[in-house]
């Protein structure tokens, strides 16, 4: 139980992630994109998670190497092929959410990690 709460609580951490107010139609894309992935995480549907991830790592990758996004698409992919390898309830799939944790504390974005 304590790990499906840490995992709800990681991914939530991912909704405060999204910048607000969005500069341009790329970012809003992205944004649109990573949120429905985090839906349908929270529904456990891991395939469409991944697709519209999938999908949101193609905007990031417009945004350059340093930007953030890339590596918050990255690691949620990371949670979610995890979480379809392994199972929602896998303790290894902590680590996958630690990792992205730690990239938000990195970030200085302590609230999200």
């Amino acid at each position: 139980m304590k790990h499906r709460k840490t995992r709800w609580l990681l991914v939530g951490m991912l909704c405060l992630a999204l910048w607000p107010v969005p500069a341009s139609a790329q970012e809003t894309r992205w944004d649109n994109l990573n949120n429905a992935a985090i839906e349908a995480y929270q529904r456990a549907d891991y395939a469409e998670a991944e697709k519209l991830l999938l999908a949101a790592l193609k905007e990031a990758e417009k945004f350059g190497p340093e930007d953030p996004r890339l590596a918050i698409t990255l690691a949620s992919l990371t949670v979610v092929h995890d979480a379809q390898i392994l199972g929602p309830e896998h303790p290894a799939l902590a680590a996958s959410l630690n990792n992205l944790a730690e990239l938000y504390r990195a970030q200085a974005k302590y609230a999200q990690a």
